[in-house]
């Protein structure tokens, strides 16, 4: 966090003109009036010492310390030889000289070529980088429960006392860390899917575009491969209080069209994009409950059935999503590139086995 406004007047050294933007935790920013960060003065409260001064001492070094937080009235002042000193100090009220402005120059004006060679080698590097995290740690089960009673989808969880919680990822939200866990089942012929969350809001999504909605708002995510399907993703959420899914799928035999996704530099194309009727979902001060028919992947689930899978969450804010959490998958930071958001990453997948309780 930081304050509104900068802090005393611009001050002129060798390099250019800069001002001083005050930081809400002990910390002072140095800019170009176009924008661009030269430096950070003081430490932030968090990290470093606080600036305790029981004797003055002339030519003392502050680069390690912070100047507390919360210190509103520092101000950023240059004198007529051209040196530059802040009045700081939320207890002492001091003046620190800033040295080393003189050292500053603008660097020319030049061009980067960015390459779609470049833009896939680094989507390659946190895609492999994920991978050496799960051939390093190995990959997880999600046990799914064969219910002979199904659940009733109203969201208070009363009915999953006995539930193989799996741990989707965590939240900040009412200034704490909070988690975020899954449970899958099924009874009969659907598959149903518990959430625990913070947040009775998540799953709202603006839904405008439905194809698209990986990208309007939050939504619960299941992936999974089926022999029937293959590799597919059911996203669901709740538009205008109704559930809506869409189910994603890369390789469709006898399918329509498919679905592109763009973006400048590549397309990731779905064979299959297709809304899934008959779901329910529900939910109740934060927690979840959703079904879909088993039909609707493809699946056929017998004791001791293991297959490839994820489920995961999105969150959202103003008709945006913000934010991917999945129980085995990290490599889903990025929320700003379409097709990134769209393509499925199977590999990264965890197990689902199927049995009894």
């Amino acid at each position: 966090m930081a304050s509104a406004a900068g802090i005393g007047q611009p001050v002129t050294v060798a390099g250019g003109t800069l001002w001083a933007f005050n930081g809400n935790k002990g910390t002072i920013y140095l800019f170009t009036p176009d924008g661009f960060f030269v430096a950070t003065l003081f430490t932030d409260n968090r990290l470093g010492p606080h600036w305790v001064m029981p004797q003055a001492t002339r030519g003392l070094l502050l680069n390690g310390v912070t100047h507390h937080e919360e210190d509103f009235f520092p101000t950023l002042n240059q004198t007529a030889d051209g040196r530059v000193y802040l009045v700081a100090g939320q207890t002492h009220c001091s003046i620190v000289r800033v040295d080393g402005l003189d050292t500053l120059r603008r660097l020319p004006e030049t061009t980067l070529a960015v390459t779609p060679e470049m833009l896939q080698a680094c989507r390659d590097y946190f895609l492999q980088r994920d991978l050496e995290r799960v051939k390093a740690e190995g990959l997880d089960t999600l046990s799914v429960t064969l219910r002979e009673e199904a659940p009733i989808v109203d969201g208070t969880l009363d009915d999953w006392a006995d539930a193989a919680w799996v741990r989707v990822g965590q939240i900040f939200t009412g200034g704490n860390h909070a988690p975020i866990q899954a449970a899958v089942a099924t009874a009969g012929d659907r598959l149903y899917v518990a959430l625990k969350t913070p947040d009775s809001r998540l799953l709202e999504n603006k839904g405008d575009a439905w194809q698209m909605l990986f990208k309007t708002g939050g939504g619960l995510d299941v992936m999974l491969h089926t022999d029937q399907h293959g590799d597919q993703r059911l996203l669901t959420a709740l538009v205008d209080g109704k559930p809506l899914a869409v189910r994603y799928r890369p390789k469709a035999d006898g399918a329509g069209d498919p679905v592109p996704f763009k973006s400048p530099w590549r397309t990731v194309t779905m064979a299959e994009v297709t809304q899934v009727p008959d779901v329910e979902l529900a939910g109740a001060q934060g927690n979840f409950e959703f079904s879909v028919p088993l039909a609707a992947l493809g699946l056929r689930p017998t004791p001791g059935l293991r297959l490839r899978g994820d489920i995961g969450i999105l969150r959202g804010s103003s008709g945006l999503t913000t934010q991917r959490l999945y129980w085995q998958n990290k490599a889903t930071g990025l929320v700003s590139d379409v097709p990134g958001e769209a393509e499925l990453a199977p590999q990264l997948w965890g197990w689902w086995k199927f049995g009894t309780p």
